[in-house]
Protein backbone atom coordinates (compact mmCIF):
# COMPACT_ATOMS: atom_id res chain seq x y z
CA UNK A 1 0.00 0.00 0.00
CA UNK A 2 1.69 3.37 -0.90
CA UNK A 3 1.57 6.52 1.12
CA UNK A 4 -1.67 7.54 -0.55
CA UNK A 5 -3.61 4.56 -0.50
CA UNK A 6 -5.87 3.59 2.66
CA UNK A 7 -6.59 -0.18 2.96
CA UNK A 8 -10.34 -0.10 3.54
CA UNK A 9 -11.16 -3.68 4.27
CA UNK A 10 -9.66 -7.33 4.53
CA UNK A 11 -12.24 -9.59 3.63
CA UNK A 12 -12.66 -12.99 5.95
CA UNK A 13 -12.09 -16.42 4.32
CA UNK A 14 -15.44 -17.02 6.19
CA UNK A 15 -17.20 -14.21 3.80
CA UNK A 16 -20.85 -14.68 3.81
CA UNK A 17 -23.73 -12.15 3.07
CA UNK A 18 -23.63 -8.59 2.28
CA UNK A 19 -26.28 -5.67 1.75
CA UNK A 20 -24.29 -2.41 0.91
CA UNK A 21 -24.36 0.28 -1.07
CA UNK A 22 -21.34 0.43 -2.53
CA UNK A 23 -19.80 3.96 -4.76
CA UNK A 24 -16.96 5.97 -5.20
CA UNK A 25 -15.59 7.81 -3.11
CA UNK A 26 -11.47 9.37 -3.00
CA UNK A 27 -9.72 8.72 0.18
CA UNK A 28 -6.52 10.37 -0.85
CA UNK A 29 -4.18 11.92 1.75
CA UNK A 30 -6.25 10.03 4.23
CA UNK A 31 -3.99 9.26 7.52
CA UNK A 32 -6.17 6.89 9.21
CA UNK A 33 -9.15 4.66 8.34
CA UNK A 34 -11.48 2.43 9.99
CA UNK A 35 -12.59 -0.70 8.42
CA UNK A 36 -15.04 -3.27 9.73
CA UNK A 37 -15.27 -7.20 9.30
CA UNK A 38 -19.37 -8.33 10.62
CA UNK A 39 -20.85 -11.04 9.31
CA UNK A 40 -23.76 -13.35 11.09
CA UNK A 41 -25.54 -16.24 9.69
CA UNK A 42 -27.92 -19.25 11.03
CA UNK A 43 -25.21 -21.69 10.87
CA UNK A 44 -21.98 -21.12 12.92
CA UNK A 45 -21.67 -21.51 16.53
CA UNK A 46 -19.10 -19.16 16.67
CA UNK A 47 -18.97 -15.27 15.46
CA UNK A 48 -16.97 -12.66 15.53
CA UNK A 49 -16.66 -9.01 14.39
CA UNK A 50 -13.52 -7.02 13.46
CA UNK A 51 -13.05 -3.42 13.82
CA UNK A 52 -9.82 -2.33 13.34
CA UNK A 53 -7.94 0.87 12.00
CA UNK A 54 -5.66 1.57 9.36
CA UNK A 55 -3.04 4.44 10.01
CA UNK A 56 -0.43 5.51 6.93
CA UNK A 57 2.48 7.33 8.11
CA UNK A 58 5.60 8.80 6.15
CA UNK A 59 7.30 5.51 6.35
CA UNK A 60 4.77 2.59 7.09
CA UNK A 61 1.47 1.50 7.49
CA UNK A 62 -0.05 0.04 10.85
CA UNK A 63 -3.50 -1.96 11.63
CA UNK A 64 -4.41 -1.94 14.96
CA UNK A 65 -7.38 -3.55 16.46
CA UNK A 66 -10.20 -0.66 18.00
CA UNK A 67 -10.26 -2.05 22.09
CA UNK A 68 -12.62 -0.96 24.87
CA UNK A 69 -15.56 -0.66 22.28
CA UNK A 70 -19.55 -1.17 22.81
CA UNK A 71 -20.94 -3.36 20.19
CA UNK A 72 -24.38 -4.16 19.69
CA UNK A 73 -26.19 -6.08 17.22
CA UNK A 74 -30.35 -5.34 16.88
CA UNK A 75 -33.13 -7.74 15.87
CA UNK A 76 -36.31 -6.33 14.26
CA UNK A 77 -35.27 -3.09 16.43
CA UNK A 78 -35.95 -4.57 19.69
CA UNK A 79 -33.66 -6.93 20.63
CA UNK A 80 -30.28 -6.16 21.43
CA UNK A 81 -27.05 -8.53 21.45
CA UNK A 82 -24.46 -7.51 23.43
CA UNK A 83 -20.53 -8.57 22.07
CA UNK A 84 -17.75 -10.12 24.23
CA UNK A 85 -14.30 -8.20 23.15
CA UNK A 86 -11.79 -10.76 23.16
CA UNK A 87 -8.84 -8.16 22.78
CA UNK A 88 -7.25 -6.46 19.61
CA UNK A 89 -10.52 -5.28 18.05
CA UNK A 90 -12.32 -8.67 18.37
CA UNK A 91 -15.52 -9.02 20.17
CA UNK A 92 -17.76 -12.46 19.63
CA UNK A 93 -21.42 -12.09 18.90
CA UNK A 94 -24.01 -13.98 21.57
CA UNK A 95 -24.44 -17.53 20.43
CA UNK A 96 -28.25 -17.35 21.02
CA UNK A 97 -27.83 -15.22 17.74
CA UNK A 98 -29.08 -17.15 15.09
CA UNK A 99 -30.10 -15.22 12.05
CA UNK A 100 -34.11 -16.05 11.40
CA UNK A 101 -35.28 -15.17 7.49
CA UNK A 102 -37.45 -12.51 7.35
CA UNK A 103 -35.95 -10.95 10.50
CA UNK A 104 -33.80 -7.08 10.33
CA UNK A 105 -30.41 -7.16 11.41
CA UNK A 106 -27.88 -4.21 11.81
CA UNK A 107 -24.46 -3.59 13.68
CA UNK A 108 -24.37 0.03 16.29
CA UNK A 109 -20.85 0.13 18.06
CA UNK A 110 -19.19 2.88 20.15
CA UNK A 111 -15.41 3.81 20.41
CA UNK A 112 -13.93 5.09 23.00
CA UNK A 113 -13.73 8.14 21.42
CA UNK A 114 -16.99 8.91 21.89
CA UNK A 115 -17.80 8.17 18.05
CA UNK A 116 -20.95 6.33 17.55
CA UNK A 117 -21.65 4.16 14.27
CA UNK A 118 -24.91 2.11 12.69
CA UNK A 119 -24.70 -0.26 10.20
CA UNK A 120 -27.68 -0.70 7.31
CA UNK A 121 -30.38 -2.98 8.19
CA UNK A 122 -29.71 -6.72 6.46
CA UNK A 123 -33.19 -9.09 6.05
CA UNK A 124 -32.19 -12.21 5.26
CA UNK A 125 -34.47 -14.38 2.73
CA UNK A 126 -34.49 -18.35 2.69
CA UNK A 127 -32.02 -20.04 0.12
CA UNK A 128 -32.53 -23.82 -1.91
CA UNK A 129 -30.24 -26.44 -0.35
CA UNK A 130 -27.03 -27.66 -2.96
CA UNK A 131 -28.34 -30.34 -4.53
CA UNK A 132 -24.88 -31.79 -5.47
CA UNK A 133 -21.44 -31.78 -5.85
CA UNK A 134 -18.65 -33.02 -8.24
CA UNK A 135 -15.30 -33.62 -8.01
CA UNK A 136 -13.02 -33.99 -11.50
CA UNK A 137 -9.27 -34.79 -11.84
CA UNK A 138 -7.34 -32.34 -13.72
CA UNK A 139 -3.49 -32.80 -15.14
CA UNK A 140 -2.97 -29.54 -15.25
CA UNK A 141 -4.45 -25.84 -15.06
CA UNK A 142 -4.86 -25.83 -10.67
CA UNK A 143 -3.39 -22.64 -9.58
CA UNK A 144 -1.76 -22.51 -6.28
CA UNK A 145 1.01 -20.84 -4.31
CA UNK A 146 2.01 -19.03 -8.16
CA UNK A 147 2.49 -22.76 -9.24
CA UNK A 148 0.35 -24.53 -11.74
CA UNK A 149 -0.23 -28.06 -10.52
CA UNK A 150 -2.25 -31.24 -10.74
CA UNK A 151 -5.34 -31.50 -8.47
CA UNK A 152 -9.07 -31.65 -8.51
CA UNK A 153 -11.95 -29.02 -9.69
CA UNK A 154 -15.29 -28.99 -7.81
CA UNK A 155 -18.27 -28.36 -9.36
CA UNK A 156 -21.98 -27.48 -8.31
CA UNK A 157 -25.95 -28.11 -9.07
CA UNK A 158 -28.15 -26.26 -7.19
CA UNK A 159 -32.10 -24.58 -8.36
CA UNK A 160 -32.93 -21.70 -8.35
CA UNK A 161 -35.97 -19.86 -6.48
CA UNK A 162 -38.40 -19.11 -9.12
CA UNK A 163 -40.52 -16.95 -6.17
CA UNK A 164 -37.33 -14.37 -5.56
CA UNK A 165 -34.55 -12.30 -7.43
CA UNK A 166 -31.53 -14.19 -6.51
CA UNK A 167 -27.94 -12.98 -6.35
CA UNK A 168 -25.72 -16.22 -5.27
CA UNK A 169 -22.54 -16.60 -3.57
CA UNK A 170 -20.33 -19.25 -2.91
CA UNK A 171 -17.25 -20.26 -0.65
CA UNK A 172 -15.30 -22.85 -0.13
CA UNK A 173 -13.49 -24.49 3.33
CA UNK A 174 -10.96 -27.68 2.67
CA UNK A 175 -10.05 -30.00 5.61
CA UNK A 176 -6.68 -31.79 5.17
CA UNK A 177 -5.30 -34.28 7.57
CA UNK A 178 -1.61 -33.20 9.13
CA UNK A 179 0.70 -35.22 11.01
CA UNK A 180 3.15 -32.43 12.15
CA UNK A 181 1.85 -29.43 14.63
CA UNK A 182 5.06 -27.49 15.24
CA UNK A 183 7.77 -25.84 12.51
CA UNK A 184 10.64 -24.61 14.39
CA UNK A 185 13.15 -22.08 12.38
CA UNK A 186 16.44 -22.03 13.51
CA UNK A 187 15.42 -23.96 17.02
CA UNK A 188 13.95 -27.24 18.71
CA UNK A 189 10.54 -27.61 20.41
CA UNK A 190 10.08 -27.71 24.11
CA UNK A 191 6.78 -28.64 25.37
CA UNK A 192 7.40 -25.91 28.16
CA UNK A 193 5.89 -23.89 29.33
CA UNK A 194 2.36 -25.58 28.97
CA UNK A 195 0.11 -25.99 27.43
CA UNK A 196 1.78 -24.88 24.31
CA UNK A 197 5.27 -25.11 24.98
CA UNK A 198 7.71 -23.23 22.71
CA UNK A 199 10.46 -23.18 19.85
CA UNK A 200 13.87 -22.42 21.17
CA UNK A 201 16.14 -20.86 19.28
CA UNK A 202 19.87 -22.84 18.44
CA UNK A 203 22.22 -20.74 17.00
CA UNK A 204 23.79 -23.60 15.12
CA UNK A 205 20.25 -24.46 13.83
CA UNK A 206 19.66 -21.19 13.29
CA UNK A 207 23.26 -20.24 10.88
CA UNK A 208 22.44 -23.86 8.72
CA UNK A 209 18.61 -22.33 8.18
CA UNK A 210 17.82 -26.12 9.47
CA UNK A 211 13.58 -26.47 10.27
CA UNK A 212 12.63 -29.15 12.46
CA UNK A 213 8.90 -30.31 12.00
CA UNK A 214 7.54 -32.26 15.52
CA UNK A 215 4.46 -34.86 14.85
CA UNK A 216 1.07 -34.39 16.89
CA UNK A 217 -0.30 -35.43 19.97
CA UNK A 218 -3.16 -36.73 18.57
CA UNK A 219 -4.85 -36.26 15.64
CA UNK A 220 -5.03 -33.11 13.72
CA UNK A 221 -6.59 -31.38 10.45
CA UNK A 222 -5.57 -28.00 8.52
CA UNK A 223 -8.17 -25.82 7.16
CA UNK A 224 -7.72 -23.81 3.65
CA UNK A 225 -10.19 -21.52 2.92
CA UNK A 226 -11.89 -20.18 -0.73
CA UNK A 227 -9.70 -16.91 -1.87
CA UNK A 228 -11.77 -16.31 -5.10
CA UNK A 229 -14.70 -13.98 -5.54
CA UNK A 230 -17.67 -16.50 -6.65
CA UNK A 231 -21.28 -14.45 -7.14
CA UNK A 232 -24.11 -15.11 -9.84
CA UNK A 233 -26.53 -13.19 -10.98
CA UNK A 234 -29.44 -15.84 -12.00
CA UNK A 235 -30.92 -13.51 -14.61
CA UNK A 236 -30.44 -16.13 -17.15
CA UNK A 237 -31.87 -18.98 -14.92
CA UNK A 238 -35.44 -18.06 -12.78
CA UNK A 239 -36.23 -21.10 -11.89
CA UNK A 240 -34.13 -23.43 -13.60
CA UNK A 241 -31.35 -25.62 -12.73
CA UNK A 242 -28.00 -24.62 -11.89
CA UNK A 243 -25.71 -27.10 -12.77
CA UNK A 244 -21.91 -27.34 -13.49
CA UNK A 245 -21.08 -24.28 -11.61
CA UNK A 246 -16.94 -24.47 -10.83
CA UNK A 247 -16.79 -23.65 -7.13
CA UNK A 248 -13.27 -24.68 -6.55
CA UNK A 249 -9.47 -25.81 -7.75
CA UNK A 250 -7.94 -27.72 -4.75
CA UNK A 251 -4.42 -28.63 -5.08
CA UNK A 252 -3.54 -32.28 -5.00
CA UNK A 253 -1.47 -31.83 -1.54
CA UNK A 254 -1.10 -35.49 -0.29
CA UNK A 255 -2.49 -38.75 -1.22
CA UNK A 256 -4.38 -38.64 1.55
CA UNK A 257 -8.71 -37.84 0.93
CA UNK A 258 -9.84 -34.65 1.66
CA UNK A 259 -12.94 -33.20 2.72
CA UNK A 260 -14.37 -29.42 1.28
CA UNK A 261 -17.34 -27.98 2.55
CA UNK A 262 -19.15 -25.65 0.71
CA UNK A 263 -21.50 -22.76 1.28
CA UNK A 264 -24.07 -21.48 -0.83
CA UNK A 265 -25.45 -18.23 -0.11
CA UNK A 266 -28.13 -15.51 -1.27
CA UNK A 267 -26.78 -12.11 -1.43
CA UNK A 268 -28.64 -8.37 -1.62
CA UNK A 269 -28.57 -7.22 -5.33
CA UNK A 270 -26.30 -4.15 -3.59
CA UNK A 271 -23.97 -6.81 -2.47
CA UNK A 272 -23.47 -8.27 -5.55
CA UNK A 273 -22.54 -5.05 -7.12
CA UNK A 274 -20.19 -4.40 -4.44
CA UNK A 275 -18.11 -7.47 -5.45
CA UNK A 276 -18.28 -6.66 -9.03
CA UNK A 277 -17.14 -3.48 -8.34
CA UNK A 278 -14.51 -5.45 -6.14
CA UNK A 279 -13.77 -7.81 -9.27
CA UNK A 280 -13.37 -4.99 -11.85
CA UNK A 281 -11.19 -2.54 -9.74
CA UNK A 282 -9.03 -5.58 -8.59
CA UNK A 283 -5.86 -5.92 -10.95
CA UNK A 284 -6.00 -9.97 -10.84
CA UNK A 285 -9.74 -9.90 -11.20
CA UNK A 286 -10.52 -9.93 -7.68
CA UNK A 287 -9.96 -12.86 -4.80
CA UNK A 288 -10.91 -12.94 -1.19
CA UNK A 289 -7.59 -12.18 -0.46
CA UNK A 290 -6.94 -9.00 -2.16
CA UNK A 291 -6.94 -5.20 -0.33
CA UNK A 292 -10.46 -4.10 -1.95
CA UNK A 293 -9.86 -0.69 -4.15
CA UNK A 294 -9.42 2.49 -2.05
CA UNK A 295 -12.69 3.92 -3.47
CA UNK A 296 -15.25 0.84 -2.67
CA UNK A 297 -16.80 1.64 1.15
CA UNK A 298 -19.20 -0.26 2.51
CA UNK A 299 -22.78 -0.08 4.40
CA UNK A 300 -21.69 1.32 8.02
CA UNK A 301 -21.82 5.24 8.68
CA UNK A 302 -20.86 8.01 11.68
CA UNK A 303 -24.05 8.47 13.39
CA UNK A 304 -22.76 12.23 13.57
CA UNK A 305 -20.27 12.47 10.57
CA UNK A 306 -21.57 10.86 7.39
CA UNK A 307 -18.36 12.28 5.37
CA UNK A 308 -16.23 9.60 7.32
CA UNK A 309 -15.36 6.92 4.78
CA UNK A 310 -15.76 3.35 6.75
CA UNK A 311 -14.25 0.19 4.89
CA UNK A 312 -16.20 -2.85 5.27
CA UNK A 313 -19.62 -4.22 5.58
CA UNK A 314 -22.09 -5.46 8.04
CA UNK A 315 -23.39 -8.93 6.61
CA UNK A 316 -26.33 -11.19 7.71
CA UNK A 317 -27.85 -14.12 6.11
CA UNK A 318 -29.65 -17.64 5.56
CA UNK A 319 -26.38 -20.03 4.73
CA UNK A 320 -26.46 -23.22 3.28
CA UNK A 321 -23.68 -26.15 3.19
CA UNK A 322 -22.99 -29.24 1.73
CA UNK A 323 -19.51 -31.27 2.19
CA UNK A 324 -18.04 -33.85 -0.37
CA UNK A 325 -15.14 -36.93 0.23
CA UNK A 326 -12.25 -36.39 -2.11
CA UNK A 327 -10.81 -39.54 -1.86
CA UNK A 328 -7.62 -38.72 -3.93
CA UNK A 329 -7.92 -42.22 -5.82
CA UNK A 330 -5.26 -40.85 -8.58
CA UNK A 331 -2.37 -42.56 -7.72
CA UNK A 332 -0.94 -43.41 -11.67
CA UNK A 333 2.48 -42.24 -12.21
CA UNK A 334 3.40 -38.40 -12.54
CA UNK A 335 0.95 -37.31 -10.02
CA UNK A 336 3.25 -35.34 -7.23
CA UNK A 337 1.84 -34.67 -3.76
CA UNK A 338 2.51 -30.52 -3.10
CA UNK A 339 2.25 -31.16 0.54
CA UNK A 340 1.18 -28.96 3.50
CA UNK A 341 4.64 -27.27 3.68
CA UNK A 342 4.59 -24.82 0.27
CA UNK A 343 6.36 -27.82 -1.09
CA UNK A 344 9.15 -28.58 0.66
CA UNK A 345 9.21 -31.81 2.56
CA UNK A 346 8.84 -32.62 6.12
CA UNK A 347 12.09 -32.65 8.19
CA UNK A 348 11.21 -34.61 11.65
CA UNK A 349 13.80 -33.51 14.61
CA UNK A 350 16.43 -36.43 14.41
CA UNK A 351 16.50 -39.26 17.85
CA UNK A 352 19.24 -38.93 19.47
CA UNK A 353 20.55 -40.35 22.79
CA UNK A 354 17.82 -38.28 24.52
CA UNK A 355 14.90 -40.77 24.38
CA UNK A 356 12.62 -37.87 25.63
CA UNK A 357 13.24 -36.09 22.64
CA UNK A 358 11.72 -35.34 19.72
CA UNK A 359 8.65 -34.36 21.59
CA UNK A 360 4.86 -34.30 20.52
CA UNK A 361 3.66 -31.20 19.90
CA UNK A 362 -0.40 -30.27 20.65
CA UNK A 363 -2.96 -29.48 17.73
CA UNK A 364 -4.53 -26.01 18.77
CA UNK A 365 -7.95 -25.35 17.89
CA UNK A 366 -7.94 -22.36 15.47
CA UNK A 367 -9.54 -20.66 12.20
CA UNK A 368 -6.75 -23.07 10.16
CA UNK A 369 -6.52 -25.80 12.23
CA UNK A 370 -8.56 -28.29 14.51
CA UNK A 371 -8.25 -31.78 16.57
CA UNK A 372 -11.74 -32.26 16.02
CA UNK A 373 -12.57 -34.80 13.61
CA UNK A 374 -14.87 -32.88 10.71
CA UNK A 375 -17.79 -34.68 10.18
CA UNK A 376 -17.80 -36.51 6.73
CA UNK A 377 -14.65 -37.45 7.08
CA UNK A 378 -13.12 -40.87 5.81
CA UNK A 379 -10.52 -42.71 7.59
Amino acid sequence: MSKNTILLFLLSVSLVFACVEPYDLTLRNQTDILFVDAQINDIDPVQKIYIRRSYSTKNSDIIEGEIDAEVNIFENEVTKYSCISLGNGIYQIPENLKVKAGNKYHLEFKLRNGKKYKSGTETPININEIEKLTAFYRTTGINYDGKSMNGHEVYLDTKDDVSNKNFYMWTWKLFEKQNYCISCFGGKYYTNPLPDGQCVEDANLKRRGVIYDYSCNGNCWDKFYSSEINILSDQYYNGASITDRKIASIPFFQYYGTLIEVAQLNISKAAYDYFKIMMSQSQNTGTLSDTPPAGLVGNIKNINDSTEPIGGMFMAGIKKTKRLWIPRSERHEGIKAYGLFQGRLPNPEPMGMDLTRPPLAPCKESNYRTPIMPEGWVN
